[in-house]
């Protein structure tokens, strides 16, 4: 198998991760569940962002770093709309303010 075929399945596989993250989002929101609601959406763009960085030649570790690398190939470079970066980033300050910081979320 070549690399550029690992490659295409290691992003299909992160993809799929990312489709269930927010199916159990949906799931959660329908309970009312918002932290988790929250939680279950981040995990969702993350994986979706490091699908899309499999093709990288460096792969950042880092969430934030995940988020920044984003910002820069995709969004500063005009193939994503700054809304996605902008929403990512407060999405990620969202999980962690509900996940560490004990912040309520409402409908």
């Amino acid at each position: 198998m070549s690399d550029i075929q690992l490659k295409h399945d290691l992003a299909r596989a992160k993809m799929e991760k990312a489709r269930e993250a927010w199916e159990e989002a949906l799931w959660c929101f329908k309970g009312e569940k918002y932290p988790a609601t929250v939680n279950r959406l981040y995990y969702s763009m993350y994986r979706a962002c490091l699908a899309v960085l499999t093709f990288e030649s460096k792969i950042p570790v880092k969430h934030t770093a995940v988020i920044g690398c984003v910002n820069k190939k995709y969004v500063k470079e005009g193939l994503l709309p700054k809304e996605h970066g902008r929403f990512l980033h407060r999405l990620q300050t969202a999980r962690v303010e509900g996940d560490y910081k004990g912040k309520e979320f409402t409908r």
